[in-house]
């Protein structure tokens, strides 16, 4: 069995964590049965076990709509019309990025 010393590690979601042949896997990261359990029980793509020296703990990265309003723009139509905003409304142009995708009162937090 291999065995390996970590100081960061990061466990996606794996649903087959449990199973006989992945389980020893990361009990060779020094995973135990809980935290197995754990990795197992995960949302794939959410959520992400992180182990440090000084703790362990879930972490959700769950973007809200705000964000995905940013990162999911990456269509031809998108950048052409950030781009434009960007000409008409400055540093100013998220908010009306945001405007455009109804998101009216991230919009006026932005304009501060």
């Amino acid at each position: 069995m291999l065995h390996f010393k970590i100081e960061t590690a990061v466990f996606l979601a794996n649903p087959e964590a449990n199973t006989e042949n992945v389980r020893s896997l990361y009990t060779g990261f020094g995973l135990t049965a809980r935290q197995i359990d754990i990795v197992a029980g995960m949302t794939r793509q959410r959520q992400y076990y992180v182990i440090k020296p000084d703790g362990k703990r879930v972490i959700d990265l769950t973007l809200g709509p705000v964000a995905l309003s940013f990162i999911g723009a990456s269509g031809k139509e998108d950048l052409i019309a950030v781009k434009q905003m960007m000409k008409a409304y400055g540093d100013m142009w998220p908010a009306e990025w945001l405007r455009s995708r109804g998101l009216e009162d991230a919009a006026q937090s932005w304009m501060g």
